[in-house]
């Protein structure tokens, strides 16, 4: 994956996926969702010579990059509505003369 956006080392990286489960209950009682997230973290590994993703849990992502989980649940939504990672906008409004 590459990230030409110039700020990879602020944006975690999720990776969703299709759920394909068979419900439990009756159709008209399950609750199915759409997708499953996986978080990773992208390292150096130094035995290979270059970085690999290391699947981490949520709380790890939101204590490594001092995230809330409302960014989380904003990255999540951005993702399954448009299919692409959402790009960091801070200091990016336009109320400056």
């Amino acid at each position: 994956m590459n990230d030409t956006s110039g700020n990879g080392d602020k944006v975690p990286l999720i990776n969703l996926t299709r759920k394909g489960k068979r419900p439990r209950k009756p159709k008209d009682e399950a609750k199915l969702r759409d997708y499953s997230y996986f978080y990773s973290v992208r390292i150096f590994a130094a035995e290979a010579g270059k970085y690999k993703d290391v699947q981490v849990c949520q709380k790890a992502i939101i204590s490594l990059y001092g995230i809330t989980n409302r960014r989380i649940t904003t990255m999540k939504k951005y993702l399954s509505d448009k299919g692409i990672r959402c790009l960091d906008k801070s200091g990016r409004h336009g109320n400056r003369l």
